[in-house]
């Protein structure tokens, strides 16, 4: 649940000041107000909308607790390749959230988010194998074409893209076309050759794909693939037959763009498959002389060798015109299709954003404003930073960009880079000057948006670079807290390692116990109970952490709580019981534990309340049987002179009413 809350706060460029309205109620907790705004958003199609959206059902902030809408938005954002959504979407299949329980469907889903990176989803992959598979199983197709999918044809492009081979096998058993193309022409055989995934390449090949076809930029799959630098993909386009001197729109074959990066591999097997080595672009460039202008001297002899006479243009070929069509200073079609026009963003901003390395450099090498601001504060390096662009933000750095600007809040590049995970590119910042310890105006710094993200290796660089792990935001919450709560037990066994304070507890009392039995983290509260000094320490509330597991359902985390000593009858300010509050929820087996450890089954809070009554009156008649057996009293009266079975029925649940009559005919209790 926090996992989901965390990033509500971290949205795209905004539409108007529709996405900004979003951050103003997060900031105030008008969670209602959000989820308001983020709805149509959602609708629209915009993936990390109906991702924040998911997140807010999950949660029951701001609208009513619904696992089923979660359920469908984390599909919706996790099908255009919404990182996140796709490792909660594996949760929520894990756990049975929404949908029906499928370790299947999970795998499926954390793979797709560790093949984009996702640590978390790294782990869940190796840890949800050994538990799954037998160390000799073999890969069981049919297995995977038994998963349904949504969509499979948009399961089958994204599949392709992150080189998901059981989605694939799943999505075309499902009737998925291997040359349907998506809105911006491109076919699942396009995917994979941008993303150099050659296993999903092959597949696709073996299943009919077509080689020739062209998108709407008028780009072939080999034309994609050798501009991305994908060396097995164009070596298995072309043993496809896929022609080898198709042009660009700019004019540009294979061999020329090849030459030009600098790629001997492409060029020797470009040539080997029938490249035409004297053609030449309207600009009158070709391969040789290309190689030659980039310095390229192993491909220019390369090419001399084989009868190459470089040609002589007027002028510099310019990056520009080797640049993919859909990519020239434009940003990626995604952004500009989820956001509004670049207002405000300079040349060099707008090729920044996608990554686009060639471009940038270019860029700076003609004296573009490395200090330059947009209208949300961003710097080029603090989008370089966002993106994890690592080469941009060195070469930005390199040309003097100060790397503690800040936007209004006070978040630095770091503290970006640092949020979504991008280590490589935080170490970077670091070796150019960026402060480890910088805060934000609520206290953030650049160690907790890594920790609150599950960024492993991102803490590592922080930690290494000497990230004081003690730091607390404005309400109290410190990197531990924040690991205890996202149930992260490497990085809290890291932070602990290096002085972290186990003792810290936020601004309404809470400690690191409170936070992970609060979200049912039964690993990390197993590492962090021995290291607490008392188990029963409540909240400002009078909340203890056993009282806080009993509410929210989560029984191992409840069981270890009894194993360390936790007291069963301490009562929260209202006076409830753990399991007052386990029952009240319908939790029978955790109030089954708690009776076996000498709760006391008749303690009322201050409305007078037993767990009993409570039970009764949600219907609950698991639960209403257990405290029975163990000697609840049903003749018991509340503040307003109700007893358990008045609540029952009066609530509407003919079971439950049934039951406590049966069991009261022969009770001998009296009526308080």
């Amino acid at each position: 649940m926090a996992a989901a809350l965390m990033t509500l706060v971290m949205l795209p460029p905004a539409q108007g000041n529709t996405l900004d309205d979003v951050r103003a109620a997060v900031k105030v907790r008008d969670y209602k107000k959000a989820a308001q705004i983020l709805a149509p958003i959602a609708e629209s199609g915009m993936p990390e909308a109906q991702y924040q959206l998911a997140g807010l059902y999950r949660s029951g902030r701001g609208v009513e607790k619904d696992h089923q809408r979660a359920f469908k938005w984390l599909k919706k954002a996790s099908l255009q390749e919404h990182v996140k959504a796709q490792y909660n979407l594996g949760v929520m299949y894990e756990h049975g959230w929404g949908t029906e329980e499928s370790l299947d469907d999970a795998l499926i889903w954390y793979r797709a988010a560790a093949a984009q990176g996702h640590t978390l989803a790294v782990a869940k992959v190796e840890n949800l194998n050994q538990a799954t598979r037998p160390a000799t199983a073999s890969p069981q197709p049919e297995k995977a074409r038994s998963r349904r999918l949504a969509d499979p044809q948009g399961a089958l492009q994204h599949a392709a893209a992150s080189g998901n081979l059981d989605v694939i096998a799943a999505a075309i058993a499902q009737g998925a076309q291997v040359n349907r193309a998506d809105g911006n022409g491109r076919t699942p055989l396009m995917a994979a050759a941008q993303n150099g995934q050659a296993p999903a390449l092959k597949v696709l090949l073996g299943h009919g794909a077509k080689v020739d076809l062209r998108d709407r930029y008028d780009d072939r799959a080999l034309l994609i693939a050798t501009r991305a630098a994908r060396e097995n993909c164009v070596a298995l386009l072309l043993r496809a037959k896929a022609n080898p001197n198709t042009r660009d729109k700019a004019g540009n074959t294979p061999i020329m763009i090849a030459a030009r990066l600098g790629s001997g591999r492409m060029v020797s097997d470009l040539l080997g498959h029938g490249a035409d080595l004297h053609a030449k672009n309207p600009k009158g460039w070709n391969a040789v002389s290309l190689a030659k202008q980039k310095g390229h001297k192993q491909i220019v002899n390369t090419l001399l060798a084989r009868g190459a006479v470089p040609a002589s243009p007027a002028g510099v070929a310019s990056d520009r015109e080797f640049a993919a069509p859909n990519e020239i200073l434009t940003a990626n079609r995604r952004f500009v299709s989820e956001t509004a026009a670049h207002e405000g963003w300079s040349t060099l901003m707008v090729a920044v954003w996608p990554g686009q390395d060639e471009i940038v450099k270019l860029l700076l090498s003609r004296g573009a404003d490395v200090k330059e601001r947009d209208e949300e504060g961003h710097t080029p390096l603090s989008r370089a930073a966002w993106k994890g662009h690592s080469e941009i933000s060195s070469a930005l750095l390199a040309k003097g960009a100060n790397p503690n600007v800040t936007q209004s809040g006070g978040k630095t590049a770091l503290m970006w880079a640092a949020e979504f995970g991008h280590h490589d590119t935080a170490r970077r910042l670091l070796a150019g000057g960026a402060a480890v310890d910088r805060r934000t105006s609520d206290g953030s710094s650049a160690l907790i948006f890594a920790v609150r993200g599950g960024h492993v290796r991102t803490v590592e660089v922080l930690i290494a670079s000497r990230a004081k792990v003690n730091s607390a935001e404005n309400d109290g919450m410190t990197a531990l807290l924040w690991a205890a709560r996202l149930g992260l037990g490497s990085i809290a066994r890291r932070l602990l390692e290096q002085g972290a304070n186990v003792l810290a507890r936020d601004r309404n009392d809470r400690d690191v116990l409170w936070f992970a039995a609060d979200e049912g983290q039964a690993a990390t509260l197993e590492l962090l109970l021995p290291l607490a000094a008392e188990v029963d320490s409540p909240d400002n509330q009078g909340y203890t952490a056993l009282a806080r597991a009993a509410l929210q359902g989560h029984e191992h985390a409840v069981v270890l709580l009894l194993r360390a000593g936790a007291e069963v009858n301490i009562v929260s300010g209202r006076g409830n019981s753990p399991l007052i509050l386990a029952a009240s929820k319908g939790h029978a087996l955790i109030v089954s534990d708690l009776v076996s450890h000498d709760a006391d089954v008749d303690t009322r809070n201050s409305n007078g309340n037993s767990a009993l009554m409570l039970a009764a009156k949600a219907g609950h008649t698991n639960t209403v049987n257990v405290l029975l057996a163990a000697g609840a009293n049903p003749g018991l009266l509340n503040k307003k002179r109700e007893r358990a079975e008045n609540l029952a029925s009066a609530a509407g649940h003919e079971d439950t009413t049934a039951l406590l009559k049966q069991h009261s005919k022969g009770s001998r209790w009296p009526f308080d």
